[in-house]
């Protein structure tokens, strides 16, 4: 059994997507934070800056054309850490957006700050392939496919899920964004039910020692149904691992843990995203994190020209053995 942290973790899957048409990225008509906002009385989500057409109109492609993807608000989820106090705080989703360099590779802008990376700031797997930046000024991970199918265009996916991390003067803003080629509004109302099949993952740390972690991955099902408004949805397959003192501050191996379920309880469906859905684990889930997911929540949007695909993110904090924690995740999925 896992014990005094907490985190959920998952890979992520292929996808196809699309681009074109700039809008406003504000979450509400009143703009991020204001009464209108996300969970915020009289809340309504309104498009983003990109919205998918055609099936080439990819976020790959608006990445080599040289178009700047920006996260909404709702697609955003963040916490703060500060090194040398080694803790961890819950903050407001950070505005995220990225664009290709002259450098060969991204600028990452994490709450109007830049961080560049360059060709050299790659870090390479054993297989050639490379998901990441990193250099002193923080990290740009991919979860959705290499960088080099990114900066090229050949990237066929709508959505694109980054995990970010911009430090400045010993405190590091980290999180996860989705940003791409959203679904017209208007084609989210007319679409017929669908079920979307993905993966999902969030990270934690304990409030009172970043130290102190845990993981746990699995499948996403995500059930939309248009006629009524709304989705649902679960993470099943679960698996966990640990990084703390004990394990030498390295992260252990995943482990399946038997009968554990993450439930998305329901969130309504506003123009062609969604928000303040829950994230409650069963009795199995909370033991493997010695902890209680209830109090997370879930949001995110559609992608693609006929909502082929959906994305977003997943602020976590609890209670767990250990003490209180809090955590940023991502979930993608593809119509079945």
């Amino acid at each position: 059994m896992l014990s005094k942290k907490t985190m959920i973790a998952v890979s992520i899957i292929p996808l196809a997507l699309a681009l074109a048409g700039c809008k406003h990225n504000d979450d509400s008509a009143e703009g991020p934070g204001g009464p209108g906002g996300p969970g915020g009385p009289g809340g309504g989500l309104v498009a983003g800056d990109y919205i998918a057409t055609k099936a080439t109109d990819t976020a790959a492609a608006a990445v080599k054309d040289g178009k700047t993807l920006t996260a909404a608000a709702s697609n955003s989820a963040t916490i703060e850490l500060a090194y040398g106090a080694r803790t961890a705080k819950a903050v407001d989703p950070a505005a995220f957006s990225v664009k290709k360099n002259a450098q060969g590779g991204m600028d990452m802008t994490v709450n109007g700050e830049t961080v560049s990376f360059a060709d050299g700031d790659k870090f390479v797997e054993p297989d050639g392939k490379s998901y990441e930046w990193e250099n002193a000024r923080g990290f740009l991970s991919s979860h959705t496919s290499d960088t080099a199918s990114i900066l090229d265009g050949t990237d066929e996916r709508y959505l694109q899920v980054w995990q970010y991390d911009s430090d400045k003067n010993g405190v590091g803003t980290i999180g996860y964004a989705v940003v791409g080629a959203e679904t017209a509004p208007e084609t989210v109302k007319a679409e017929a039910n669908a079920t979307y099949k993905g993966r999902a993952r969030v990270d934690t740390r304990q409030e009172a020692d970043i130290t102190d972690r845990v993981g746990v991955r699995g499948d996403l099902t995500l059930a939309a149904k248009f006629d009524q408004g709304s989705v649902s949805g679960s993470i099943d397959n679960i698996e966990a691992r640990q990084r703390n003192v004990d394990t030498g501050n390295k992260w252990t191996g995943w482990m399946p843990v038997n009968g554990a379920a993450i439930s998305l309880t329901e969130s309504k469906i506003s123009a062609n995203g969604f928000t303040g859905g829950g994230v409650v684990g069963n009795a199995a889930a909370n033991t493997a994190i010695d902890g209680n997911l209830n109090g997370s929540t879930y949001s995110g949007r559609f992608y693609g020209p006929n909502a082929e695909q959906v994305g977003g993110v997943i602020s976590a904090k609890g209670i767990s053995e250990g003490g209180k924690f809090v955590g940023a995740g991502f979930f993608a999925g593809e119509k079945q």
